[in-house]
């Protein structure tokens, strides 16, 4: 895949931005370029020669992640010259960097006071403003730098990603539209419109870009698992298997695909195959929420084998995990229903309406298991609940 840097974008840890090289006052060519003669440069003083070489070892320890130091030669570099936006600019990234949104805003608002032309400033003003969870003002901003630089493929992508998080889809296929006609190599582009299309429920041409970008770069795990959820959407679920076996054969070491392989599996009926998908992510130990996940799931499908041991079991570690989660206690009131423990199932339901008072089959459930335990008065008050919250939902 051609790098996106051909395009005028430099990728950077997980961000995409772009930053002027070395913060020569505006000037993009490179630093060999530029011949350091006094009849050339007349009015450049010692000062200005200084504030120059402090924005270019801010920038330099920027690069090396050394943010702290380069907070520091960009001070010295603004307290020498107030008048170079990109020194504002800059520091605005760093402080940013280290979380100073508030003082990143400030340098990002006197650079454009400065220069209000220079496209990054306001992408990276969008980049802050989603931090501080202003998506309609991230939008605002990353429109400013497209109509600075109608190239500018990474303002196209970010205010499309904004776009999604406001849950307008269309607006960001749309962006999508434009930011893959300008990098057309870069796979990951038409991975997120996959995934915006199939929000509007355009189940083949979210396929048709997973598949895109599966060409552009056939070892892209994250491409294969999203064609696997896209699968599922259209009910091909021996598709979604397929394609969640290549996402692992590629990245065996991430816990998602297998869990999604795991419910597939279950979907099929072929439980003993997601008991091993769901083993494997327990073993991988990813974190509490996959782990409680993932004991909720091989709990019901030792249950759907008859294995009400390890069904409890399991069940119960979810619980432990998450014992917030109302529809843990669910899992367990099932499989005690089926070996006919409704006193231990009624608990469970009992947790789980305390936990989430909003959920008409909740009241169902507990009516059915006080039919069984004779409480018929009980029952009759679970199931008039259930029909009121029924009508709150028409």
């Amino acid at each position: 895949m051609t790098s996106l840097s051909s395009i005028g974008i430099a990728l950077v840890s997980s961000g995409v931005f772009a930053l002027q090289p070395f913060g020569l006052g505006g000037n993009t060519q490179s630093i060999s370029s530029f011949k350091y003669v006094r009849s050339e440069l007349p009015n450049f003083t010692l000062s200005k020669q200084n504030a120059t070489l402090h924005r270019k070892l801010c920038y330099a320890k920027f690069q090396k992640g050394d943010y702290k130091s380069a907070l520091k030669d960009c001070n010295k570099a603004i307290k020498i010259d107030q008048g170079s936006y990109y020194a504002f600019y800059l520091r605005g990234v760093i402080r940013e960097e280290l979380d100073d949104l508030k003082g990143a805003m400030d340098d990002f608002k006197r650079s454009v006071n400065l220069n209000a032309k220079y496209a990054y400033t306001f992408s990276r003003i969008g980049d802050t403003k989603i931090k501080l969870n202003d998506l309609n003002g991230a939008v605002e901003a990353y429109t400013k730098a497209i109509k600075i630089d109608p190239d500018y493929t990474y303002a196209f992508q970010e205010r499309a990603e904004t776009y999604i998080k406001l849950k307008e889809y269309k607006k960001a296929i749309r962006d999508f539209d434009n930011a893959i006609s300008l990098a057309p190599e870069y796979e990951y582009l038409y991975v997120i419109r996959g995934d915006s299309k199939l929000k509007i429920g355009d189940k083949q041409g979210a396929i048709e870009d997973y598949e895109k970008a599966i060409q552009l770069d056939p070892e892209y795990a994250y491409a294969y698992v999203s064609l696997g959820e896209a699968k599922i959407d259209l009910n091909d679920l021996n598709g979604a298997i397929e394609a969640y076996t290549k996402a692992i054969q590629i990245d065996p070491k991430d816990a998602y695909p297998y869990q999604e392989r795991g419910d597939t599996y279950y979907n099929l009926k072929d439980y003993e195959a997601a008991i091993r998908d769901f083993t494997k992510v327990i073993q991988m130990n990813p974190g509490i929420d996959f782990m409680a996940y993932a004991y909720s799931m091989r709990a019901r499908s030792n249950a759907r084998l008859n294995n009400y041991d390890l069904a409890i079991s399991d069940s119960t570690k979810s619980i432990n995990l998450k014992p917030g989660i109302s529809y843990a206690y669910i899992i367990r009131a099932a499989i005690m229903l089926q070996i006919e423990d409704y006193n231990s199932a009624l608990d469970d339901l009992n947790e789980a309406i305390l936990l989430d008072p909003s959920i008409s089959d909740y009241y169902k459930l507990r009516g059915d298991i006080k039919i069984e335990l004779n409480d018929t008065e009980g029952a009759i008050l679970d199931y008039n609940k259930a029909v009121e919250l029924n009508n709150d939902k028409d």
